[in-house]
């Protein structure tokens, strides 16, 4: 499944899914989180009076959803001491349950804040959506058009925007210049090409261009990370 780093995603399902993650050869990737079954989240719901809670049970009853957090610095953090739990056996377990306790209590309080935090996608279109976004990961440089893309896809134009920002919460162009950032950041650190090779082997026609966009994205120029790598 695509999604951005360091970027939480709830994901609710009415019966059994498949997850699995694409990795580049010698990239590492550390991932953590929690299950929590439909039948506790409706009995918080009742107990609690929480309704952000409300609505997390009826994302259990529509199929499917997948939603990624941003900007949500609390719920991340929660997560990250999950993945850095100092702690083995009882101890180790009751530090993961508290912090996986508190992570529900960020999200019941995004969902009392926001009308609809989780946007339903149907499994199909939820497909066809991470085909479209293999699609763009598999070209950065110089990915399919929209209308190609959906074409491909098997979606109209329209359909396939809608579904993709409902899907991340941004446009396919905003994915698309995440991703090339991304990877270019990735690559930068590596330090087996130069900030204009890798500039020009992530799509930007302009390396100028792309030291803005990343100074932007990241709030350091491309040459400061390149050098801070070595």
């Amino acid at each position: 499944m695509a999604n951005r780093i360091g970027v939480p995603t709830f994901f609710a399902a009415g019966d059994q899914i498949e997850a699995s993650s694409i990795q580049s050869a010698g990239q590492v990737c550390k991932m953590t989180g929690f299950h929590v079954g439909a039948d506790l989240i409706a009995q918080l719901a009742e107990e609690a009076k929480l309704p952000g809670y409300d609505r997390i049970v009826e994302a259990f009853r529509t199929g499917f959803i997948w939603q990624e957090l941003d900007d949500r610095p609390m719920l991340r953090a929660h997560l990250m001491q999950m993945a850095d739990n100092p702690y083995n056996g009882i101890l180790g377990r009751l530090y993961a349950e508290s912090h996986a306790l508190a992570a529900l209590v960020e999200i019941a309080s995004i969902s009392r804040q926001e009308r609809s935090p989780f946007p339903s996608l149907t499994r199909t279109h939820r497909e066809r959506v991470e085909h479209a976004t293999a699609l763009l990961n598999e070209g950065l440089a110089n990915p399919p058009s929209v209308p190609e893309i959906a074409r491909i896809v098997g979606m109209n134009e329209t359909g396939l925007r809608r579904s993709f920002k409902a899907l991340y919460g941004m446009t396919i162009m905003e994915y698309l210049r995440e991703r090339r950032l991304e990877v270019a950041r990735a690559l930068l650190r590596e330090r087996n090409m130069s900030v204009s090779e890798i500039a020009y082997r992530i799509g930007f026609n302009n390396p100028a261009n792309f030291a803005t966009a990343y100074r932007r994205r990241f709030g350091c120029s491309p040459s400061q990370d390149f050098n801070d790598s070595k």
